[in-house]
C-alpha cells in the first residue's frame, strides 16, 4: 500500500486528499483515506497543526 496526497482542482480552487494505492489482480485499486485541506496559497490557508491529527490518526490505521 501506498498513501499519496491527491491534488483535485475544482471551480479553480485545489482541494487535497490522502488517496491509499494496491496493485490487486493486476490493476490499480484507489482508496479514499482523508481530506486535508485547501491550497496553501489560498486566503484561507491550513496549518500543519491542523492536518497532524489527520495525518497521525491515518498512519495509525495501518
Amino acid at each position: 500500500m501506498t498513501r499519496t496526497v491527491n491534488k483535485i482542482t475544482r471551480n479553480g480552487h485545489a482541494y487535497y486528499t490522502v488517496i491509499d494505492q494496491k496493485w490487486v489482480n493486476g490493476k490499480l485499486v484507489r482508496k479514499y483515506v482523508g481530506y486535508l485541506g485547501k491550497n496553501p496559497k489560498s486566503k484561507t490557508e491550513i496549518s500543519i497543526g491542523d492536518m497532524l491529527p489527520y495525518i497521525t490518526r491515518h498512519m495509525n490505521l495501518e
